[in-house]
């Protein structure tokens, strides 16, 4: 089993950021 409950709820905002990010660049292309 895994103990890293912690650790797997900071990688889960990084990932919820990168998606913002792309979805970011992608409006911003639209945009262009």
């Amino acid at each position: 089993m895994w103990k890293s409950r912690r650790t797997g709820k900071g990688k889960r905002i990084e990932k919820l950021q990168a998606l913002r990010r792309m979805v970011e660049r992608m409006a911003d292309d639209e945009k262009t």
